[in-house]
Order: C-alpha cells, then structure tokens, then sequence
C-alpha cells in the first residue's frame, strides 16, 4: 500500500516543494499604470511574515530561503567570516 514517502524515506510533499522545503518561492506580477508588469519574488516558511518576505530578483529569494535553512550565512555571518579571514592571512605574513 502506499504509504507517501519515497524509498529514502522522504515525503513525497518535500519531495515536491524541492530542496529549500518547507520554504516556498513564489512570482507576483503587477500591473503598472503605464500597462507593463512589474515582477517580485516571494519565500513563503516558518521565518518568513505571513505575506511571505518579498526579494526583487529570484536569486535573492533563493538566498533567503537558503539562508533561512542555514545553508547560507547572513550578511553579518559572512562580513565576519571574511574579516576573520583577513586576519588569518595577516598573521601569517
């Protein structure tokens, strides 16, 4: 009988959502008054506002999902991260 998971034990819905489930990204479009659309991206998940966090490019609504995971480090992480490694690179001349 089946059961909804996939032989890695995997449910088939994060299966479908892909690999930054639970998030979600999204597409809005809008029309401007001039007639032409404008489009935005969206991540909706458990750290996002219930209207979903919106990103003006689809990379950057992936980066947030991935930096929501903890996949990705936040810009303070990551400015760490990079001082930390001029530091190192300092010390060792």
């Amino acid at each position: 009988m089946y059961q909804g998971h996939h032989s890695d034990g995997s449910g088939v819905q994060k299966h479908s959502a892909g690999a930054l489930y639970p998030y979600v990204i999204g597409v809005r479009e809008r029309q401007r008054d001039d007639g032409t659309f404008a489009r935005s991206w969206f991540v909706l998940g458990p750290k996002c506002p219930a209207a979903g966090f919106e990103c003006p490019t689809s990379d950057e609504a992936v980066a947030h999902a991935e930096q929501c995971l903890g996949r990705r480090p936040s810009a303070a992480e990551k400015a760490s991260q990079q001082w930390q490694a001029y530091q190192a690179s300092r010390a060792a001349h």
